[in-house]
């Protein structure tokens, strides 16, 4: 799965809300909402990337939105991600 195609089958997989559940193993489930994960930085990411006073790596940035809040700021950053869907969603910013 890989580009649109694969965040659209991700966007496909969630409730009537926007959420959708994530399994791991047998007994450990999370939710997460989609449209929220695709969104600018809201203002608690802005309070977290605010404490950054310097050069920051942002490990598993998704989409890139607190790596783009960090870059807004004036503050050197780079987001590094493995997911397909997350770095497709990142260019198209």
């Amino acid at each position: 799965m890989s580009g649109t195609a694969g965040l659209a089958t991700f966007a496909g997989a969630c409730d009537d809300d926007g959420w959708v559940s994530v399994r791991h193993g047998s007994d450990h489930v999370e939710r997460h909402h989609v449209r929220r994960w695709l969104r600018d930085a809201d203002p608690v990411d802005l309070d977290l990337v605010g404490v950054c006073d310097g050069p920051t790596l942002d490990v598993g940035c998704g989409p890139g939105r607190l790596t783009v809040a960090l870059a807004q700021q004036g503050t050197p950053a780079l987001g590094i991600d493995i997911c397909a869907e997350a770095v497709t969603r990142t260019r198209m910013l």
